[in-house]
């Protein structure tokens, strides 16, 4: 149970940012609805900001959920590390969209600084406990 209570969470938010490797969530897709609320005129900037604030704030989420699973930094770090490689290869087998190693780094960043950003405002977890006989 104990293992489930800590790292289910970082396995489901894992199975969400990699669904959004598809074609379905490529630059065109996001740029689109962008154009028709805001006009086509912000589009490109705003495409571009969304989409970089959306790798922080996913692998950011990733981090935390990591390192409450297991409160070892490097532990969390290479989970985020393992995500990331994954999604952005996921990224270059698609018709639509590039993988790249600046969003790698991108991402292993923002898992960090969600963990220091946590740290650092002093919210904790209780420790998960192990289930009573």
């Amino acid at each position: 149970m104990r293992f489930a209570r800590a790292w289910l969470p970082v396995i489901l938010w894992s199975a969400v940012i990699l669904m959004a490797s598809t074609d379905s969530f490529s630059s065109n897709e996001s740029r689109g609805w962008l154009a028709s609320v805001f006009g086509p005129e912000l589009a490109d900037a705003l495409n571009i900001t969304v989409r970089k604030l959306g790798h922080v704030v996913a692998y950011g989420v990733l981090g935390v959920l990591a390192w409450r699973a297991d409160r070892r930094l490097v532990v969390a770090i290479c989970i985020a590390l393992i995500v990331a490689v994954t999604d952005e290869t996921r990224q270059s087998m698609t018709l639509l969209r590039t993988g790249s190693p600046w969003d790698v780094l991108l991402d292993v960043t923002a898992a960090w600084l969600g963990i220091m950003l946590l740290i650092r405002a002093g919210m904790r977890w209780p420790k998960l406990q192990p289930p009573r006989s």
